[in-house]
């Protein structure tokens, strides 16, 4: 696959937006989420782990997880995310009714146990996902299902063969495609999300919507999300010249490459939008300044303008370890989701936050640390010839982050 056709599917391009829920290529694409005839007989329930270093990356991964698998065992799913209320944040599917099996709200005093055929999924830092906890092995079968979350480390990679089981099951699925199919099943950004940010629905979601633009989203994670502060400086960025310059020489390389037709899209456009995704206040405003109301110019010298859209969150890391507030977790959903609203996505340093928000929508990604390439999302093969280390690993090293 080159980086000028992002082919994922037989039907389905990266040069266009993903298809939306109810249309008909979605519903080519992701026939495998209808849900069968017969009634559903269990319930799959997600929930970050109590205590965990982890935060929203780690729960939409385990989120997809668990619907490939309520999809494979026709169970009901649901999900949290702890003591934190989702109502103002996260909404299903506007249409479902109350007992639609992909209706995941609970109530207050929804409790999952197995007597009940009720099984929590809990997460796995491992690119498989096969064995239910807390289940007697045997009485709850199921084909092994992919953890997307690190895709991109050697550690963690996805290998097509392994996942033979669960296509037998699930013909229509494609690996390809899977994550965003479920994503676009079960999470959609609440409207009342203005409460938090009223810039979300009035400005920057207008700017990535905006048809007759290219929308490049840039991620960058300076480490102000794990600070014991949340008071934002020039100390965020502080050393990070180099290493920031990587992304913006990458966004600009892939800029290039749609203006000038080496990428394509399926429309028109006239401007460009950066839209910079950061953990850091400090950076937002620094990046904006330097950025936006600049000129992007195709290698024949036509000018595009480019403006630079970014949210007004505070960048609070949402691991339960640190009891996150539902304010920060309102911030931390915003930008996740806009990640996924863009035409092609810069990642950083293969934080997940930022992988797993490109994969909502199956978005074409592009790795500044390794020469602004694509990386492959499915390899072929087993797995079994892959250097040691190279499969179910401990994820780690600088390009390998959580």
């Amino acid at each position: 696959t080159t980086s000028k056709d992002l082919v994922l599917t037989p039907k389905y391009t990266a040069t266009s937006r993903f298809p939306t829920v109810g249309s008909t290529e979605f519903n080519e694409i992701c026939s495998w989420t209808e849900p069968p005839e017969a009634a559903a007989q269990c319930t799959i329930f997600v929930r970050p782990n109590e205590g965990e270093h982890e935060g929203l990356a780690m729960w939409v991964a385990t989120i997809s997880a668990g619907y490939i698998i309520a999809k494979q065992k026709n169970c009901k799913f649901k999900l949290s995310y702890g003591d934190v209320d989702l109502s103002d944040i996260v909404r299903p599917q506007a249409f479902l009714k109350p007992d639609h099996v992909d209706r995941w709200k609970i109530p207050s005093d929804f409790s999952c146990n197995v007597e009940d055929h009720c099984y929590e999924i809990h997460s796995t830092a491992g690119p498989e996902f096969h064995t239910m906890p807390g289940v007697p092995e045997g009485s709850f079968p199921f084909a092994a299902v992919p953890v997307y979350r690190h895709y991109t480390a050697s550690s963690a990679y996805l290998y097509r063969d392994r996942f033979n089981p669960l296509q037998k099951v699930l013909p229509s699925l494609s690996l390809e495609t899977a994550f965003a199919c479920s994503m676009s099943r079960i999470i959609h950004l609440s409207p009342h999300i203005r409460k938090f940010d009223r810039q979300i629905q009035s400005r920057i979601l207008p700017a990535l919507h905006d048809e007759e633009a290219l929308v490049i989203t840039i991620y960058y994670r300076t480490g102000h999300a794990e600070a014991s502060s949340l008071e934002s400086t020039a100390k965020d960025i502080e050393g990070k010249d180099r290493d920031m310059q990587k992304s913006i020489t990458c966004a600009e390389k892939v800029e290039q490459g749609f203006l000038d037709g080496s990428h394509r899209l399926d429309r028109h456009f006239s401007s460009v939008v950066w839209n910079f995704v950061c953990d850091s206040p400090y950076a937002k405003k620094n990046f904006t300044s330097r950025f936006d109301g600049t000129e992007a110019k195709s290698s024949k010298g036509k000018a595009y303008p480019r403006r630079v859209v970014t949210t007004s969150s505070r960048g609070a890391h949402t691991k339960t370890q640190e009891k996150p507030t539902v304010t920060d977790f309102a911030e931390a959903f915003a930008d996740w989701y806009i990640i996924g609203e863009s035409d092609a996505v810069i990642l950083h340093q293969g934080w997940s936050f930022g992988t797993t928000a490109a994969l909502r929508t199956a978005r074409p990604v592009f790795l500044p640390w390794h020469d602004c390439s694509p990386p492959v999302l499915v390899h072929d093969g087993d797995g079994k010839d892959a250097p040691d280390g190279a499969m179910h690993g401990k994820i780690g090293g600088a390009a390998e982050k959580v």
